[in-house]
């Protein structure tokens, strides 16, 4: 029996087992591999939410912070021009709601921080304040 050299001699047991192992080793470490990568860059993406959502919350603190000291001023102010003067001209239903909007914003904005900072900012926060505010606008004009 002649043998071909052009054909080399295979071994089914040996050979294809081995080439195989190899292949699923390497496949196996590459989906290892990616899955690191992945998991890394899940955790980069959420330390980065985190610092995200905390400087909005320090800049929502010091915006709302800024806003009630404005109306602090603007109240004093009012107070100032109400009662400083002998006389004054204005209706009184104006002089009445010149002073409470200040003292209203500045309530409603430190009961909101307060809100943030010792229960934390839920997603029904927000509908239940819309709620609160459209409950309030209707009982102000007697419908």
């Amino acid at each position: 029996m002649a043998t071909d050299d052009r054909i080399p001699d295979y071994d089914p047991d040996t050979e294809l087992s081995d080439f195989l192992n190899d292949g699923w080793d390497y496949r196996f470490q590459k989906a290892q591999y990616d899955n690191l990568l992945a998991e890394t860059a899940l955790a980069k993406e959420q330390k980065r939410e985190i610092g995200q959502r905390i400087w909005i919350r320090w800049l929502a603190v010091l915006l709302s912070t800024a806003v009630i000291g404005a109306m602090f001023c603007a109240f004093y102010h009012i107070l100032h021009q109400i009662f400083g003067f002998r006389y004054t001209f204005m209706q009184t239903g104006a002089m009445i709601a010149l002073v409470v909007a200040p003292v209203v914003s500045i309530s409603g904005i430190t009961i909101a921080l307060l809100f943030g900072v010792f229960r934390g900012y839920k997603d029904a926060d927000a509908a239940a304040a819309s709620a609160a505010v459209a409950a309030s606008v209707t009982a102000a004009k007697g419908s």
